[in-house]
């Protein structure tokens, strides 16, 4: 009898403790989704307490992070998650390319877009992202294909014009080696600003 009120109460705390993970983050992915980031944080960090693999719960938290200008905290969370993402992994890894590329290390974000686009590669948006930190470590030649492929992948894309313009201009400036173009007025930032 006793070991049966044991057990009974061991299930409902750990019930509980479920219920309370999977409520924190419903009231924090509400909060998130809402645009409310700071307000979220605390149910999400929560949430993550509770279940540290939940992928849904760290990316949300990542990108809370990310909104309130804490990187590094984003970082940590984006290279935890990451090994374990599933069907999120193509997500995880582009947005830990902009965080990289946002704390001023485009090419360590090369790296994490290219694990984007190797998770799916379908991802249109982790070959624009990969292209733009290819030209600011200066491998314009590099970031061509990328770009040619991110326009097949999204021929509607908003910023087409911009970055037809800016194939040209790799196009023109490359030697007929294939050589990196010489900017030395620094063009090529200025078409990707």
């Amino acid at each position: 009898m006793i070991k049966n009120g044991i057990l009974g109460f061991v299930l409902f705390c750990f019930g509980a403790g479920a219920l309370f993970a999977q409520s924190a983050f419903s009231r924090g992915e509400e909060l998130f989704i809402g645009n409310e980031p700071q307000e979220a944080l605390a149910y999400l960090e929560a949430a993550a307490e509770e279940d540290p693999s939940h992928v849904k719960t760290a990316l949300y938290l990542a990108m809370a992070y990310e909104q309130l200008g804490r990187l590094e905290d984003a970082l940590g969370v984006y290279r935890r998650i990451l090994p374990q993402g599933g069907g999120e992994t193509a997500r995880i890894a582009f947005n830990l390319g902009n965080a990289l590329f946002n704390l001023g290390d485009p090419a360590s974000a090369v790296l994490a877009y290219t694990q984007a686009v190797e998770a799916d590669p379908s991802y249109a948006p982790a070959y624009l992202n990969r292209a733009n930190s290819l030209v600011k470590t200066g491998s314009p030649g590099e970031a061509l294909v990328d770009y040619e492929l991110y326009l097949s992948l999204e021929p509607q894309a908003p910023q087409r014009s911009r970055i037809e313009e800016l194939i040209l201009f790799i196009r023109e400036e490359s030697s007929p080696a294939g050589d990196a173009p010489e900017d030395p007025d620094g063009e090529l930032n200025r078409i990707l600003e």
